[in-house]
């Protein structure tokens, strides 16, 4: 169905023209994080954008939600349940990915002729409309590094659009629409997403093996990055891991010129005088032999000073001041605390009618099976352990239609049911904290 769609440098400027985005959220743990997460990383930043251009712009999903009441509060209007008739008079469709072609919506789509999209081909021809579309991939350290980049951007008042695949404190949100030149979009490999993307600046984090469920392997893993490299145009440029030997073997040989990053002093943009201050790297960002910036981290690790060269690297091609790179990555700050984790996910099953189990909750992800922490989801916010980036737990409430309490006698060890003979749904989430919020490695 998809093939014949006519997506090579499509042009949405036609205000006239009428959009109907159809959300489908995540089941089963649709309560709390399942819900925000859906909203972070697959639709809620599209509809915003796209009205920001000045297009008529609603939307469809199945159920009442925090994500519908803010973009009703936007002034997009957003109908519950899927029927053909909330396809009105649109001229175009986007989905995202849990939205199937038996969609009451897509179906009538289809029957009348009017084009389907999927949510990675809308913003890769949003992006066609910016002289400046920064797309941050790799295998790891995409939102951390798309974060980096924003505030850097937002430190030069660049007033860009960006696409997080995580919130970031900066923004309150994991999207922005701004009036600027400049769009920064976190760009998955997985499916091939970031395939649909028109970037005039590509970054190459790593290639490493991933996603196996959809890649063959390393090998076909390297061909995407390649392929993704590719949409570069000959005046754009192609920001490259030097550390990264997968990556670099990704794009050996690519006719467009290759701009370095990494510790290895002979990359183009690298750290001179790294020391650390109470564990915080502090360094000089060198740009083939001259100081672009000094830089004093709020974050830790050497895979942050490799992320910072990277949002450095990608300032210094679009020709952003140095003082933007020192006072963007400065402004970066992690820490949160445990109990709000949990203190969101019971007030989001509150409202909706549930109930969650106060025996069982989430746990630390590391050698041992089911390490601590505990996570509960009946906590209190503003208690916990501090959420230390690197920190890996799972979100995974149990949740009940009728009362909190269960039945865990089976012989077996294992069976759970509810007392009340209500049904209950438990839904397993594995994340990352990073230094800008939180990376999605599971689910």
């Amino acid at each position: 169905m998809f093939s014949a769609l006519p997506m090579p440098r499509v042009e949405w400027k036609d205000p006239n023209m009428r959009y109907a985005l159809c959300a489908f959220p995540l089941v089963g743990l649709a309560i709390g994080l399942a819900q925000i997460l859906w909203a972070a990383v697959c639709g809620l930043g599209l509809p915003p954008v796209l009205r920001g251009m000045g297009l008529h712009v609603q939307g469809s999903d199945m159920t009442e939600s925090d994500t519908v009441r803010h973009l009703r509060s936007l002034g997009i209007p957003v109908a519950i349940g899927h029927n053909a008739e909330n396809l009105g008079d649109c001229d175009l469709v986007v989905r995202t990915a849990a939205v199937h072609d038996s969609n009451p919506e897509i179906a009538g789509a289809v029957a009348r002729g009017i084009p389907v999209y999927e949510r990675a081909q809308a913003w890769g021809a949003i992006m066609q409309r910016y002289p400046n579309a920064l797309c941050v991939a790799g295998t790891h350290g995409k939102t951390t590094t798309t974060s980096m980049c924003t505030h850097i951007f937002m430190a030069a008042e660049a007033d860009p659009t960006v696409m997080i695949g995580g919130t970031l404190p900066l923004l309150h949100a994991g999207y922005r629409v701004g009036q600027g030149d400049t769009i920064i979009l976190e760009s998955c490999e997985y499916c091939n997403s970031f395939l649909s993307f028109f970037p005039t600046v590509a970054v190459i984090l790593n290639v490493e093996e991933d996603h196996l469920d959809f890649f063959k392997d390393l090998t076909d893993i390297q061909h995407s990055f390649r392929r993704f490299a590719e949409l570069v145009p000959p005046a754009g440029a192609v920001i490259v891991n030097a550390d990264n030997a997968s990556a670099m073997e990704a794009v050996a040989g690519l006719e467009h010129p290759i701009f370095t990053f990494g510790l290895d002093h002979t990359a183009d943009c690298t750290a001179a005088n790294l020391t650390e201050v109470d564990g915080r790297p502090v360094f000089d960002v060198m740009i083939r032999g001259e100081k672009y910036a000094r830089v004093e981290l709020h974050v830790y690790g050497h895979h942050n000073v490799l992320n910072a060269l990277a949002a450095a690297s990608a300032a210094y091609v679009l020709e952003l001041p140095g003082q933007a790179v020192e006072a963007g990555l400065a402004a970066i700050k992690p820490w949160g605390l445990l109990g709000d984790v949990g203190a969101a996910v019971h007030e989001y099953a509150k409202a909706q009618g549930y109930s969650v189990v106060r025996e069982y909750g989430g746990h630390g992800c590391g050698f041992e099976f089911h390490e601590d922490p505990f996570v509960s989801f009946v906590s209190e916010p503003g208690e916990g352990m501090v959420l230390v980036p690197g920190m890996t737990f799972t979100i995974e409430p149990m949740v009940n239609a009728g009362a909190p309490d269960i039945d865990s006698s089976d012989p077996n060890g294992w069976t759970v049911r509810t007392a009340d003979g209500s049904d209950t749904a438990q839904w397993e989430v594995q994340v990352l904290i990073t230094e800008t919020g939180y990376e999605l490695l599971s689910w």
